[in-house]
């Protein structure tokens, strides 16, 4: 990338602009002779980033801006990758409306904490006790210019650029906006005993027999698939990673123990189902250590 000259990657960022926006007649209405184009195209100093974030967020028809609108807060305010990630939010979300931004953290908030991308549905499904279900699909479609997998629900909610969650990490950077990714841990800890507290079950494979090895079930990856819903497949692999970053209550543990007490082989049998059973030891290994800081034993 350090070989590509000014001029060349001028040209690049100007057709991908021309490109994405074309069909977006407002534009050249409001700036006609393609004047809106060399306006986007200047504002983002040569960061192509920039310019893809900013087309994706014009062509967005949710929200209470018009694309003219949306091009012109850019272009005024929205100098730096920063800036512009902040006008976006700002334009969804009303940094100064409690409510608004409390919804906004406690969802981006768990995406940020999830071990692996998660979809809508799956979200939904962990969402804290006392949440609304419909909350993650309020907030994720208004970010479709920042997220991908917004639109459908069983798609994993990715950063079409990474350096978003790194923004929003970053205090100092995202302000009004920041998350916290370590908050949500106590919340994913009970959502994961949850779904496996009213998913797990003795033989969820509907075997026919157990004297066969899992290899020589022919459609064990459809039953899989059927059975082991990905909300309850996340909960059984990662469970112990955000009890491990949770500090200590007894309702956590009284939850554990129950889990141990009622659910632990039907726990087994899902991670030997899918091929993932080797991480089993660590994850007990792992709740001991974290009942340590207690008196008490699971």
């Amino acid at each position: 990338m350090n070989t590509i000259d000014e001029a060349s990657n001028k040209a690049d960022i100007t057709l991908f602009v021309e490109t994405r926006l074309s069909d977006v007649r407002s534009l050249e209405l409001e700036w006609p002779n393609k004047r809106w184009c060399q306006m986007l195209v200047e504002s983002s100093d040569g960061l192509f980033q920039w310019a893809s974030t900013a087309c994706q967020a014009i062509k967005d028809s949710r929200g209470v801006f018009r694309p003219t609108e949306r091009l012109s807060r850019f272009v005024s305010s929205a100098r730096g990758l920063d800036a512009l990630y902040s006008e976006v939010l700002h334009q969804a979300f009303d940094g100064e409306d409690d409510d608004a931004m409390s919804r906004f953290k406690l969802v981006m908030g768990r995406i940020l904490a999830t071990k692996e991308p998660l979809s809508i549905s799956a979200h939904s499904e962990l969402r804290g006790n006392g949440e609304p279900a419909d909350l993650v699909e309020l907030i994720l479609p208004l970010l479709g210019s920042l997220l991908s997998g917004v639109d459908q629900p069983n798609i994993p909610i990715r950063p079409l650029h990474a350096s978003f969650f790194d923004f929003l990490t970053d205090q100092n950077r995202s302000k009004t906006y920041y998350v916290d990714p370590s908050h949500p841990n106590r919340s994913l800890t009970l959502s994961c005993l949850r779904v496996m507290k009213s998913g797990l079950r003795f033989d969820i494979g509907n075997l026919e027999t157990s004297h066969c090895r899992n290899t020589d079930v022919p459609d064990l990856g459809t039953r899989i698939k059927k059975m082991v819903l990905p909300h309850l497949l996340y909960g059984c692999c990662f469970w112990a990673d955000h009890l491990c970053s949770s500090a200590y209550s007894t309702d956590i543990l009284n939850e554990v123990r129950d889990f141990f007490h009622h659910r632990l082989l039907y726990w087994l049998e899902v991670l030997s189902l899918v091929e993932k059973v080797n991480m089993a030891s660590g994850m007990l290994h792992s709740v001991l250590d974290w009942n340590e800081v207690s008196q008490y034993a699971i």
